[in-house]
C-alpha cells in the first residue's frame, strides 16, 4: 500500500474490518449477499497467508519474470491508473 500511496501522491490507510462488516458494506453497495460472502471468504483465506509462497506461475504464463511491485505502482500511476 505504501508503494501505491507514494507513486500516486495520495494518502492511503489500511482499516481492518470484520468479515461481517465487509459483507454488510458490500451488500449495502448492491452486491448480492451470496457473492459478498464468497468474496469475503476468499479474502479471509488470502489474509491467512495461504497464498503467500512465491511460485513460478508468472514466469510460466508470461514467459518472463514478474515485475517489481514498486516499479509497477510507479508505471501505473504515470499512466493515470489512480488519477
Amino acid at each position: 500500500m505504501a508503494e501505491i500511496a507514494k507513486a500516486s501522491g495520495r494518502p492511503m490507510r489500511f482499516e481492518d474490518v470484520t468479515e461481517e462488516a465487509y459483507v454488510a458494506e458490500l451488500v449495502g453497495e448492491g452486491v448480492p449477499e451470496e457473492a459478498a460472502r464468497s468474496l469475503a471468504a476468499v479474502l479471509a483465506f488470502l489474509a491467512g497467508g495461504h497464498n503467500s509462497a512465491p511460485v513460478s506461475g508468472v514466469r510460466k504464463v508470461l514467459g518472463g519474470e514478474a515485475r517489481d511491485f514498486t516499479e509497477y505502482a510507479k508505471r501505473a500511476a504515470e499512466s493515470g491508473a489512480w488519477g
